[in-house]
């Protein structure tokens, strides 16, 4: 008995026409992770060098003298200031140790 063979209009097997098709589709896949990461590189570069003082607090020297209370800084999390108009930035924080930190 001979083997029966199916065929589509277009003379391909429906197995090899379906991962035709397949394969097209994985080949599309690559293009929005690269749009979306491009994207993301962006959005990043934008916010590390725009220079804004989002988040920071600006402080003023007195006698040449930067003044800042313990108490604010003693939750353990980093506090953010930039010194006056001097694009300075820098923080502070207590340590678990009980030091203050600043960088």
């Amino acid at each position: 008995m001979a083997e029966e063979r199916h065929l589509n209009i277009d003379g391909r097997q429906p197995d090899k026409k379906q991962a035709v098709v397949a394969g097209g589709a994985k080949k599309g896949r690559k293009m929005p992770l690269i749009a979306a990461a491009l994207i993301a590189a962006a959005f990043a570069g934008a916010v590390i060098f725009s220079g804004g003082k989002g988040g920071f607090t600006v402080v003023e020297a007195a006698d040449g003298v930067v003044k800042i209370p313990v108490s604010t800084v003693g939750d353990g999390h980093a506090k953010y200031f930039s010194y006056g108009r001097t694009g300075i930035n820098f923080f502070v924080l207590r340590s678990s140790d009980g030091a203050v930190r600043v960088a």
